[in-house]
Formats: C-alpha cells, structure tokens, sequence
C-alpha cells in the first residue's frame, strides 16, 4: 500500500510538471516531455496492477480487509480510478472495491469518499465493458444506502445508466443497470430526473414487445417510474398515447399483477391518465372478483383511484354485481384477506362521491356495516383512517348524513379524535369540522339559526382546539381544505418500494 501510494504521489507531481511546461515552454519540448510522461505513466501502470493484485489476493481475509481500511486503503483506489486509464489497473481497483462493499464500515468509507462521481467517466464509456460491468455491480451493492443513491443522481448518472437499462440489445450490463435503476427510484428526486430522458416509455415498450414472462426486474422499474408524474405525462404523450392503452391491454389480457400495480400507479396523476383508461374500466371491474388475489388487490385499486365525475359508480356496481361483494367484503366475518378489505374500504369511497351510488350504499345499509367493520379493525389505523374517509363522503348527501347519524358513530368518531395516529386524528377532523361548517352556513336571518336548549351554545360545539390536532411536535401543519375528491393513499399506493426485492438479496446476488 506505501508503494502505490508513493507511486500515486509520483504521478501527480510528474502531471504538475507536464501542466508548467506546457505554459512556459515551446510545442516541440512539450511534446517531448508529453511523450516521456506517458512512457512513465505506463511503466507505472504495471507496477501498480501487480501492487493492485497482491492486494486484491489478500483482501479475501475480512481481518486483512479491515486492517487495510483503517491505512486509508478505499481513498487510495478512489484515486486510481480517477487518475488512471489503463483497464487491467482500473478492472483491479473495481474489484478490490466490489468485494469491500459489502460490509457497512467500507460502504461509509465509499460514500465519503464520493465513489459514484469518480466513475462517472467509466458508465459514460460505451465501448468499456468488464470495467461498466464491475463499476455497476459496485453501485448496485452501494445503492441500499439512500445518501449514496443521492449521490449518484447528484453525479448526472441516472441518464447513462437508463441508457443501458432500456438497451434493446440483450447485453450483459442490461440487468444489472435495470436492478440498479430500480433501486435509485426508489426515491422521489431520482424518479422525476428519468423524465429527462426516454427510458420509461422504452422500457414499457420492451415489456409490450417481450411475447414471454416480463422479467421480474424490469416490472418492479416500471411500477416505481409509475409513481412519478412526469413520467405518467411522458408515457401519454408516447406514440399519441397508443403505448398507454396497450399496456393497459397487456395487463388485462395476461392478469399481470405487476404491471397493474403499475397501472394502478398510473392512475394515480391527474395528467390524463385516469382519462385514458375510462374505455377499459368494465374489464378492470369485471376483474375485481378474481380468484388471483394479487390481481384482484391492483384492479380494485384501479378503479378506486378513477375518481373522475364523468363515471356512473351506480351503474357500474350494479352491472358487475359490486354490491353484494362489497358487502361481503365489508362483513366482518368475511374470509377475504386484510388487504382485500381495504381496498374494498377504499372503492367503496370512491364510489360514494356519486350522489346516486350513495342512495344506492344507503338503501343496502352500507352505513351500519362500515360502522360494525370500524368496530372490529380499530387497532388497524390505516384500515380506521380509510373508513372515516368513506365517512367523510358520505356526509356529503342527505340520505347517508342522516342514516349516519342516527348511530352512535359520531360520538364514537369524536372520540377518536385523540388517537396516536395523525392521519387518523385528521380524517376525524375533517368529517366532524365537515359537520360544524354545514351547521354555520345555514339560515341566520336575524336571529340565531341554533336552538342552545337542542345544541348548546354554537362555541360548545367546537370540542377540542385545532392546535391539539395539528400542531403538536410531529405534525406541524394544518389541516388541507375540504374537497371531497381528496383521499389519504393506501400502503399499495405511492409506494416506491413494491416488495419484491429484498436488501439482503440483492445485496447477496452481487456482492
């Protein structure tokens, strides 16, 4: 390690040199001096690959691995990946570090270091390939860190590496960078930066154009790029939206669960997208009672997120016989999973936004059975914080208003009110202050329009102060306005993560 390190320092002060004589001396010895700094260089180079070898060889020890991280062993190869361009020098150093990246003390020393913009020259390199190969499979084990996977957006990466990844060439790198992608979207930044480029309606369209199984890899990059807007804009306007609705064929025709789940992400912008499928959603509702649980969870998902007026929930319930099953799945002695259920929750909301599909909820006694299912699943906060929400639509028309409160659910709701859950305590909010405004917009011609001997003094309404609800160390903000096409997500939604690979996996696949 002294060698390479001395060389390295040798190296740098031969580049000072070359860089003054270039300044203050002719282009004939310049060109000298240029031709015998190379000559070194290389000659420096072989010594280096067997310095690099020897400790290569001796890094297989985890002990002989942390004596040399503690000499400063990562900086010392950061720099000939930086400095040198030599492949055989490069394809040593590569893999000297491929192999210290799986151990959390070398992986921070990486990151410190800034190891992803040292090989940015390298990924950019198309006629490399054992050294993008390695290079990638280091970032693929660095990328579990979210500070390293922030560091290779801050380094322009992500437009190289998309290049690779939507390739339509089978290439050995193809994979590795379609892992690798798949991990840098797991945020949002990073996500939104690959609209700059082609990569995702290319990647839609080799899903479409492969006759087979779509590679699990390649499904998961599709359902994270689905998150971003930007990219549900740039797949519209992709061969006049053509790509869009055959993907969504695709889905329906093979009952993929990934790529509806990256439907189901879709459906989530207001780009658009949500227009686009309003031909397909009786396939999408007819698929809602599936044996194929997975495919069953993202079609109901679809279509509660198809929140759109233009779209007759009455009918569509009753066309497809949604009704019953609801109701079933609603039951709280149903066997349908959790999951299920709430999606089940979540359509349910959606639907009631419609004047006449909430008649239609109220005459089947949806109200009682909510109630009853909110009994049974209060520990579930999510599941809690959904029905409140099918609550809060409700209460927008009179017939559900007034079945729901002639039940002992406000009571029950207002208490609820201080649950440890802040998206909970919002949903209760928002349909009791739903209330109170309803109360003081009404008739006040001169006199007060409240009966204090009925309803008390109007301010005795107001229960708990808003700073309680609102304000507190971990939610500082207040609460939205109240638009009733406003609906918290699910954990199946706006998730960046779907669940298919593990850390621990990809971390061992290449390490």
């Amino acid at each position: 390690m002294t060698i390479i390190e001395e060389e390295l320092k040798r190296a740098k002060k031969w580049k000072s040199e070359l860089d003054t004589t270039k300044k203050s001396r002719d282009a004939d010895d310049f060109r000298k001096l240029q031709k015998r700094y190379r000559t070194l260089i290389r000659k420096q180079d072989g010594l280096l690959r067997i310095g690099l070898y020897l400790l290569l060889n001796l890094s297989e020890n985890p002990d002989v691995q942390f004596k040399m991280r503690i000499k400063g062993i990562i900086k010392t190869l950061v720099e000939v990946i930086i400095t040198r361009q030599a492949e055989p020098v490069l394809i040593l150093a590569l893999s000297m570090l491929q192999r210290m990246s799986v151990f959390k003390e070398n992986k921070d020393e990486m990151k410190k270091q800034k190891v992803a913009g040292a090989v940015l020259p390298i990924v950019s390199d198309p006629k490399a390939n054992d050294t993008l190969n390695l290079t990638l499979r280091l970032l693929m084990n660095l990328s579990f860190d979210k500070v390293i996977r922030a560091q290779i957006a801050a380094s322009h990466l992500i437009p190289p590496i998309a290049k690779l990844a939507s390739a339509i060439e089978t290439t050995p790198q193809r994979q590795v960078a379609r892992c690798l992608l798949y991990q840098i979207s797991k945020d949002e930044k990073p996500r939104n930066q690959l609209s700059y480029t082609d990569a995702f309606p290319l990647l839609v369209t080799q899903v479409l154009n492969d006759r087979g199984e779509v590679p699990l890899e390649l499904s998961a990059l599709l359902i994270n790029c689905a998150l971003s807007p930007a990219n549900a804009e740039l797949l519209l306007k992709h061969n006049k939206g053509k790509t869009l609705k055959s993907l969504i064929k695709r889905g329906l025709k093979t009952k993929d669960a990934l790529i509806l789940k990256a439907i189901r992400n879709l459906s989530i912008h207001e780009t658009g997208c949500k227009e686009a499928m309003l031909p397909y959603i009786g396939n999408i509702a007819s698929n809602c009672q599936s044996t194929d649980e997975s495919f069953a969870i993202e079609c109901i998902g679809t279509l509660a997120n198809l929140n759109l007026p233009n779209i007759d929930y009455n009918l569509v319930l009753q066309e497809y016989d949604l009704v019953t099953w609801l109701k079933n799945a609603l039951d709280t002695n149903t066997t349908l999973p959790d999951d299920i259920v709430l999606e089940a929750v979540l359509l349910t909301g959606t639907a009631a936004m419609d004047d006449q599909c909430a008649k239609l909820l109220g005459k089947e006694n949806f109200v009682q059975i909510l109630i009853d299912l909110l009994k049974a699943k209060q520990e579930d906060d999510e599941m809690v914080c959904q029905i409140v929400y099918v609550f809060y639509q409700l209460a927008f028309h009179q017939v559900t208003r007034d079945q729901f409160l002639a039940t002992t659910a406000p009571a029950y709701l207002v208490d609820l009110m201080h649950d440890s859950n802040a998206q909970v305590r919002l949903e209760k909010f928002r349909w009791h202050n739903s209330q109170w405004l309803e109360m003081i917009e009404g008739p006040q011609e001169g006199a007060l329009a409240y009966e204090e001997e009925e309803y008390g003094h109007p301010a005795d309404l107001l229960l708990y102060d808003n700073d309680e609800y609102f304000m507190d160390d971990e939610d500082q903000q207040m609460p939205p306005d109240f638009y009733p096409d406003f609906r918290p997500q699910s954990r199946w939604e706006n998730s960046a993560d779907p669940g298919w690979y593990n850390d621990g996996m990809m971390a061992h696949d290449y390490r």
